[in-house]
């Protein structure tokens, strides 16, 4: 049996990223070495169900569409306190699904996401300052 010979090339954002962006956020933010440059660490993708939390067929289709999207099999997240107003049971019932995307995954979704996405100046009205938190995530509803 012959064996395959893959090239994995680094996606375009990645490679793009260490050639130009490096150089340039150093020289920039006044950084002395290559390491304290900003880097992307991991890309978090969540859905919360809501009202729908038990509803079978809407939790299907949400697995569904965020395996497509990402690539990647969503993990549920479970109810961490009990509500029972809203008859939720911790460690019971699913609340969300949420996909943890890293490597090349990453840089691939970021890249699809802002060319096809984002593509539109007007998109989004607010600016990126304002949905920027403190540990740097960017929340986009």
């Amino acid at each position: 049996m012959a064996n395959a010979t893959q090239t994995s090339t680094a996606p375009r954002l990645k490679a793009l990223y260490k050639s130009k962006l490096i150089g340039e956020l150093q020289a920039e933010l006044n950084l002395k070495n290559v390491h304290q440059v900003p880097k992307l660490e991991k890309i978090v993708v969540s859905v919360g169900t809501g009202k729908n939390k038990d509803d079978k067929h809407y939790y299907e289709v949400v697995n569904n569409t965020l395996t497509r999207i990402t690539g990647q099999h969503p993990i549920d997240r479970m109810a961490k306190k009990s509500t029972a107003t809203f008859k939720i049971r911790a460690r019971l019932n699913r609340v969300g699904l949420s996909v943890v995307l890293r490597g090349s995954r990453m840089y691939e979704f970021l890249d699809r996401f802002i060319n096809v996405s984002l593509h539109e100046p007007a998109t989004f009205m607010v600016p990126v300052s304002k949905l920027l938190t403190n540990q740097a995530t960017l929340t986009l509803v």
